[in-house]
């Protein structure tokens, strides 16, 4: 909260994975950057429901958990505004960035329950709630633009102590963009003979400016794999470079780079199941749960539905999500090891019928990994004692 009278904000995020936590802290640096207002982005556990009586504004940023659920960072906040005696706030403004995966059958639904109860207790809208499907830097950061400049030309204005520009860029969070880094250590843990295969890998962070602490973990941005991107190309008989109206990337570098090809999304299997009259494929692609080992969709991917739907180039791409990077716990010290990243992961392969399969990031990993784009994903609940000072 700001220790303005006229205007007094509170910034809060419900976050599982951190992504909500950057946004709300980048926001706060942009309204920094373009009023000279400070404010601190905080978990909405830690926001007292008695304090929104005297803020003048919320802004919050809120993932959805499980089956549409608060992240646990927020579930309190939450319990809290939900009760039956919570207070009237119709003083107060507020605006809500949902971050979610319309894969999922509750997409963003933590975001749209925190919005209708605000409006509930009489709260107003600053702006209309932005559900975020998927990759989140790109639309936060233009919820963020549009909302410092509704503050700084209306609220903020007001402020005597408001030092106030016309315009608002978010400020750049270079430690959250991926950067590309060496991988300069791929070692093989377990033995040839077991049906397991766990690697060992080292990435250089010489010239990324990533340092990292105690609890972090790392975001891989894979591509692909580029024989399922053939594959898929063969299946609907266009080449690589074939173009489609709306987008400026050729279809190749879209499946390769851009597009989610090896889990099926939501409306893709909805698309596939109403196309076939096989009756396993229909039950198994109707459901929002994950498949069940044993269904007909379990282990499958985007080419399978390609080839049971017999689908155009266009419907599936209408059907496809972004690609999304993967995530992996750091499993390195800091302290010894400030220059590297350690990870220990498992490579993901199996064949299902007449198909082998991989899994994108950890077959990137190990088989085609030299250089890596990454970024890093703190995790500011977890910090070791002596790490406190140094992260504070």
């Amino acid at each position: 909260m700001t220790a303005q009278p006229e205007f007094s904000l509170i910034v809060g995020y419900g976050t599982d994975m951190g992504n909500a936590e950057d946004a709300a802290m980048s926001f706060c640096e942009a309204l920094e950057e373009a009023t000279g207002i400070k404010s601190e982005a905080v978990e909405l556990n830690q926001v007292d429901i008695a304090n929104l009586q005297s803020a003048s504004h919320l802004v919050v940023v809120v993932s959805t958990f499980g089956d549409g659920e608060f992240p646990d960072n927020a579930l309190l906040f939450w319990e809290a505004l939900s009760a039956e005696g919570a207070e009237r706030l119709a003083h107060l403004q507020f605006a809500v960035l949902a971050l979610g995966d319309s894969s999922y059958e509750f997409f963003c639904n933590a975001g749209l329950l925190l919005d209708k109860r605000l409006e509930e207790l009489g709260a107003s809208r600053l702006t209309e709630r932005i559900d975020v499907d998927g990759p989140y830097l790109q639309p936060s950061k233009e919820w963020t633009t549009d909302l410092v400049k509704l503050l700084a030309a209306g609220p903020i204005r007001s402020t005597e102590s408001a030092a106030v520009t016309e315009t608002a860029t978010p400020a750049k969070r270079e430690r959250h963009e991926a950067v590309e880094a060496r991988l300069v250590v791929n070692r093989l843990l377990t033995t040839v003979e077991s049906d397991k295969e766990v690697r060992h890998y080292e990435v250089d962070l010489a010239g990324t400016g990533i340092s990292y602490e105690a609890g972090d973990s790392i975001a891989v941005h894979a591509p692909n794999d580029p024989a399922l991107v053939e594959a898929i190309l063969a299946e609907l008989g266009v080449p690589a470079a074939h173009r489609l109206a709306g987008h400026d990337l050729a279809l190749g570098e879209l499946l390769s780079d851009h597009l989610e090809i090896r889990t099926p999304s939501r409306t893709l299997r909805a698309l596939v199941a109403a196309r076939t009259d096989d009756a396993d494929a229909v039950a198994a692609l109707g459901g929002d749960v994950t498949p069940a080992p044993g269904s007909w969709l379990y282990g499958k991917d985007v080419l399978d539905l390609v080839r049971l739907g017999k689908l155009t180039v266009d419907e599936l791409i209408d059907n496809l999500r972004p690609l999304q990077f993967r995530d992996y716990s750091i499993a390195s010290s800091p302290v010894v090891y400030p220059d590297t990243v350690h990870l220990t992961v498992a490579t993901i392969r199996y064949t299902n019928a007449d198909r082998t399969y991989g899994g994108v990031a950890s077959t990137f990993l190990a088989d085609r990994g030299q250089a890596v784009r990454v970024h890093l994903r703190p995790n500011h609940a977890f910090r070791l004692p002596g790490a406190m000072s140094r992260s504070s």
